[in-house]
């Protein structure tokens, strides 16, 4: 069994799923009134999208012998992402 290997991305999207399976559990168990109960279900769906992007992810990492140059590209990635999503928004089209 190999460990996970610490990047950008594992750090990052780490982060937003705890988050979306935190805002998954509370709007599909706790407070789903109001059609909150969609919002959950979109959390969810989020949250295993981001599991599979994480796994993509680690097993490419794991394949590559550099970690510097891994570390330089995926922070250069996120840092797109983010200018991305800063200037439309999460949509994808418009």
């Amino acid at each position: 069994m190999q460990y996970l290997k610490l990047t950008p991305i594992l750090i990052v999207f780490g982060i937003i799923e705890i988050i979306l399976l935190i805002f998954a559990f509370n709007y599909l168990f706790i407070d789903n009134k109001g059609g909150m109960a969609l919002a959950g279900t979109l959390a969810f769906i989020g949250a295993v999208g981001n599991i599979v992007i994480l796994s993509v992810e680690q097993i490419i990492a794991n394949n590559v012998a550099n970690s510097k140059l891994l570390w330089l590209v995926e922070i250069i990635l996120i840092v797109l992402i983010a200018l991305y999503i800063s200037i439309n928004g999460i949509t994808f089209w418009q």
